[in-house]
């Protein structure tokens, strides 16, 4: 980042949109952080909570779907607000249900929770990016993006700590209370309007799927659509199971979160390599590299069946390759789409990523009542990481590191 760049870049409202997206992640955890002990609580088997699982990752399907929409209707800024406030709703429900050991219940106020935070990360990104040089953008969208990753390490972390001190309710109401704290920063430090006039008048009569499939557009969005699908299905199968596979290797529930911990930590670390990589070559080409550094780490979990620090580390790994993934098609779909289309094309690249982030956890769960073993589960998760490596491939080929989209397709609608 030059000095000129440097100098017009607003670092509060950067350090506001991870701070979002930090809270978002750790609400996402917090679901497969209580599982196994909700688990030995509730005398369930650990594959019974693929339905609450999977309903987190439906309703924050549905919220990238809307968010450009709603975006288009409210304006950026009062959605994100509006996503912050539906997803603290979502956590506190969720603690407030435990009590009656309804998988139904819990699986219902999970959709609000996915719901409000599906809506957040697509409208984050956006605020933050256009309140901010186009020339950064790229960079920009990696940094926010990385506090995904970050919130999921925050929640795998401070996960033993919350559930021996107050039991997996806590874990929600710190969701909860963390959320309804972000919201309250975010009014304070952004701009009153949240963004830009002029987009928010281009954007008014954007926000329809249909921009993104224009001639100028297609191949990459669905280039695009594909590799978020298939990283994200073993991205959330990953994240949803991790602490369950821990415990068949001898991690106590208590102990087991700390497999997400590093397997976020992996995310962020390869995050910042993917800031590097982006910078130097291209966000296509750094995405190739997280590819191929996530299916080799997967590989090695399968075939070595290491234990204790050493699965750890490998966990790590995958985490840096697969999590980067995550981060770079976000940051591809900032790149390639018009100011006016970047609410609805990061919502939907993200939206079809958790379609797939329903499908791996769903796949998950089943290998786990089959008692499938660990080792063969981390080796079918690098089936989708590796068919999306050539997809990525692909990707590559149809745009230039800076995204060769013509602009000429923005005024289409």
């Amino acid at each position: 980042m030059t000095t000129r760049e440097s100098a017009r870049v607003s670092v509060p409202v950067v350090v506001v949109g991870f701070l979002l997206v930090l809270v978002d992640g750790f609400d996402s955890a917090t679901i497969s952080v209580v599982v196994p002990q909700l688990a030995a609580d509730w005398g369930l088997a650990l594959s019974d909570f693929t339905y609450p699982i999977a309903a987190t990752n439906a309703g924050v399907a549905v919220g990238y779907m809307i968010a450009g929409s709603l975006a288009a209707r409210f304006r950026t800024a009062p959605t994100l607000y509006a996503g912050l406030l539906v997803a603290a709703l979502g956590s506190a429900l969720s603690a407030v249900v435990l009590v009656t050991e309804s998988m139904l219940l819990l699986t219902l106020a999970r959709v609000v929770t996915g719901l409000g935070i599906g809506v957040v990360l697509p409208a984050a990104i956006s605020v933050t990016t256009s309140l901010n040089p186009a020339a950064v953008k790229q960079r920009i969208s990696v940094l926010v993006t990385l506090g995904l990753a970050s919130g999921i390490a925050v929640g795998g972390l401070a996960g033993k700590a919350i559930l021996t001190r107050w039991g997996p309710a806590g874990m929600y109401w710190v969701a909860a209370a963390a959320t309804i704290a972000a919201a309250v920063v975010a009014v304070a430090v952004l701009p009153r309007r949240g963004e830009p006039a002029a987009r928010a008048t281009d954007e008014a009569a954007s926000g329809r799927v249909q921009e993104l499939l224009v001639p100028a557009y297609r191949s990459t969005t669905l280039l695009l659509w594909a590799f978020s699908f298939l990283v994200f299905i073993t991205a959330y199968m990953l994240t949803s199971w991790i602490p369950t596979i821990l415990v068949s290797f001898g991690f106590t529930p208590t102990e087991a979160p700390i497999g997400l911990t590093y397997l976020s930590i992996g995310g962020v670390l390869g995050g910042l390599c993917l800031l590097g990589l982006a910078a130097r070559w291209g966000i296509g080409r750094a995405m190739l590299v997280a590819a191929t550094t996530g299916v080799v780490f997967l590989a090695l979990l399968g075939l070595v069946g290491a234990g204790g620090q050493p699965l750890l580390l490998l966990i790590l790994g995958a985490g840096a390759g697969v999590v980067a993934c995550q981060i770079g098609q976000l940051t591809m779909a900032v790149s390639v789409y018009s100011d006016a289309l970047r609410t609805t094309g990061v919502g939907f690249a993200a939206a079809i990523g958790r379609i797939g982030s329903i499908v791996g956890p769903a796949v998950g769960g089943v290998l786990i009542a089959l008692s499938v073993g660990p080792s063969t589960v981390m080796l079918l998760a690098a089936g989708p990481v590796l068919v999306a490596l050539f997809g990525a491939v692909a990707l590559v080929r149809r745009t230039t590191d800076q995204a060769s989209v013509p602009r000429a397709a923005e005024g289409v609608g």
